[in-house]
């Protein structure tokens, strides 16, 4: 993989029609590229480019304790590639880093895509103090777990996900999981007009649809809710979500 500003990442572009920014997918806690299905990763027509942040995956370094400095990671990448607007896409901490950088840069965000995030992330520091434990982390990993999957989750996309969880190093998932206690943007989101496309599971444990929907309040954004998922919407629906995904960036960036 290619690296660039300390991130290393994936570029595929299907025959990105000109004009068009190109998709930038940012992954969420102690995760890597890999969390993107390839319909997210393969979208024909769009340049997309896939991120491991700092400590994650394939990129060098430590993982960072706040979503502002992730946020200044991925905006330095964006300016050692020569990427001046980019269609900015996360899942959950990714979703929160791609808002971060929006509301600090928005002439940086061509459009802003946020699946299973939100304005701020309601973490129980009990969940932080287990986190903590490093001689004892099945606690934590059982709690996260327990939040990650719904019955309705596919059983292969069970297995996958929960198997990483417990491979991650645990200084990543507690660096990480400060960062999203720490996050909350609320009161900036009414200055920030970028278009925005929020979708969210209705059986998400981890960030419940009435949290997500903080994001009503930024001027031009659109929530939805899909029925039958939870936190791990990209992977529990990727060809619904995927297309939803194209559907939203076609009708901002295609005017």
């Amino acid at each position: 993989m290619p690296e660039a500003a300390g991130i290393a990442y994936t570029r595929v572009n299907q025959g990105a029609e000109t004009g068009r920014p190109p998709v930038v997918l940012i992954h969420g806690a102690g995760s890597s590229h890999l969390f993107w299905p390839g319909e997210f990763r393969r979208m024909a027509g769009w340049d997309v480019y896939a991120l491991d942040l700092p400590g994650h995956g394939r990129s060098g370094g430590v993982a960072r304790q706040s979503v502002g400095e992730y946020a200044r990671q991925v905006l330095e990448w964006m300016r050692t590639l020569g990427i001046f607007r980019a269609a900015l896409v996360g899942h959950s901490l990714g979703g929160a880093v791609a808002l971060q950088l929006t509301l600090e840069h928005p002439d940086r965000a061509a459009a802003l895509a946020l699946l299973c995030s939100a304005p701020f992330f309601d973490v129980p520091p009990s969940f932080l103090d287990l986190l903590d434990n490093q001689k004892m982390p099945e606690p934590s990993l059982n709690w996260l777990s327990e939040r990650l999957v719904q019955p309705e989750t596919p059983e292969a996309v069970k297995e996958r996900v929960l198997g990483d969880v417990r491979k991650v190093r645990q200084g990543v998932l507690i660096a990480d999981w400060r960062a999203c206690a720490h996050f909350d943007c609320r009161s900036r989101l009414k200055r920030c007009y970028v278009h925005t496309w929020a979708a969210s599971g209705k059986h998400d444990r981890l960030l419940p649809p009435a949290v997500v929907s903080g994001l009503h309040a930024l001027p031009n954004a659109a929530v939805q809710v899909y029925p039958a998922a939870g936190h791990l919407l990209p992977l529990e629906q990727p060809q619904r979500c995927a297309a939803d995904l194209q559907q939203f960036l076609r009708s901002r960036l295609d005017d």
